[in-house]
């Protein structure tokens, strides 16, 4: 290494040093803030898991939603019987 050279490179050694620093900042700046993001987004989740849940487990509501599902479903079906036998009457009454 000759002299002008060796001098370059302990003039510029402080500042590759001071770049260095300055793009590590820049990447754990950058994943800081995805990882902050990514933290929010899941806190999020969590709370929308729970909410779901409680809603869900609520027994005594979806009973009771069970309970007016079957009976709209059996009125339907008894007024289904009730047409079909109109018809067979009818059928029966023209042949």
């Amino acid at each position: 290494m000759d002299q002008h050279t060796a001098a370059i490179s302990v003039t510029l050694t402080p500042y590759f040093i001071g770049l260095l620093g300055v793009l590590w900042a820049i990447v754990l700046g950058f994943g800081a803030f995805w990882l902050k993001r990514l933290s929010d987004k899941v806190d999020t989740l969590i709370v929308h898991k729970e909410g779901c849940l409680m809603i869900f487990a609520d027994r005594v509501d979806n009973a009771k939603d069970h309970a007016e599902l079957f009976k709209s479903r059996n009125d339907h079906e008894r007024r289904i019987v009730s047409i079909e036998t109109r018809l067979k009457v009818l059928e029966e009454r023209k042949g």
